[in-house]
């Protein structure tokens, strides 16, 4: 799980070394004094044209030509629509259960009369990286997603540059379910989402142990103020890369992903669904078993039977 403090500082150390180009200083001369004056204004005209185009189109160094582009759609299809057969074979996919009671007794979580799940990451983080596959693929089965953007995490930490999607301008409707989500760093460690006050008092008080590994860690979720989701991400985040007990080997491929969602015994497939059904299992609990086509197939009741709150 990433840190809010000690990951993002991680993270920033990691980009410093990387070695960022220092910017020059300024040359002796002026240039409108040399002779080629007006060819160097025209020059410096041109690249910071061409500087603002790459920024809007997002190809700058503040994300790349991933930025928060639209999620292709046989990459979408793959992911909010998986099969009943692979999900059914793939059951816990070895992924423990990640559900951690809450103890005492607690106000409902909800937003508009449903029960609320709330999502607290960042764009850098690689293990939220890991986790947006599952809970994507595990809400999509309640509810519907619109405005999800393809994003990379952090190169500069382990699972470098993972795959994945952002929640950034995402919506979700759902009879059953409300989904909040707040990426509150984007892939460079720069502030952009705040969570509600609200949002907020349940950050501070759930996540730390004993419900997360580390205080304020990424990624964090609350479910109806019963249960906090301590994910095992890194188990997850290895299936996305091209070596499964290398935690610095090359990340696979949006489409390399999702191809293997179509095999139930793909390492792709075990840890994605395996994760996901673990989440629909947590929602079901907290939703009334609703919808019964869901909530009623395997291996949810199988799993579900296993939730301690």
């Amino acid at each position: 799980m990433a840190t809010r403090q000690a990951r993002r500082q991680q993270q920033r150390a990691g980009q410093r070394r990387g070695g960022r180009p220092s910017q020059r200083g300024r040359p002796a001369t002026p240039w409108y004094l040399g002779p080629w004056g007006l060819g160097a204004a025209v020059l410096v005209i041109a690249v910071v044209v061409v500087a603002i185009v790459v920024s809007n189109n997002g190809s700058s160094n503040a994300g790349g030509s991933f930025d928060n582009k639209p999620v292709p759609k046989s990459i979408l299809t793959a992911v909010t629509s998986p099969g009943q057969s692979e999900l059914a074979t793939v059951g816990s996919g070895g992924v423990p259960n990640p559900w951690t009671k809450i103890k005492g007794r607690q106000t409902p979580f909800t937003l508009g009369g449903k029960p609320e799940l709330l999502y607290y990451g960042a764009e850098f983080c690689p293990y939220c990286a890991a986790e947006r596959w599952g809970m994507i693929a595990a809400l999509s089965r309640f509810g519907t997603f619109k405005g999800l953007g393809l994003m990379k995490s952090t190169a500069n930490d382990v699972f470098p540059s993972t795959n994945t999607f952002t929640f950034r301008h995402a919506s979700y409707t759902s009879p059953y379910l409300a989904f909040s989500a707040r990426e509150v760093e984007d892939r460079n460690g720069r502030a952009l989402q705040t969570p509600t006050a609200r949002e907020q008092t349940v950050i501070n008080r759930y996540d730390k142990k004993p419900y997360s590994t580390q205080a304020l860690g990424f990624p964090f979720l609350y479910l109806d103020g019963k249960a906090v989701g301590n994910l095992p991400s890194i188990a997850i985040d290895g299936a996305l890369h091209a070596n499964t007990t290398d935690p610095y080997s090359s990340a696979l491929s949006w489409s390399q992903i999702a191809g293997g969602l179509v095999n139930a015994g793909s390492p792709q497939a075990r840890a994605v669904f395996g994760n996901a059904n673990w989440i629909t299992a947590g929602i079901c609990r907290v939703d009334g078993n609703k919808p019964a086509s869901v909530c009623s197939a395997k291996p949810i009741p199988a799993l579900e039977a296993k939730l301690k709150f």
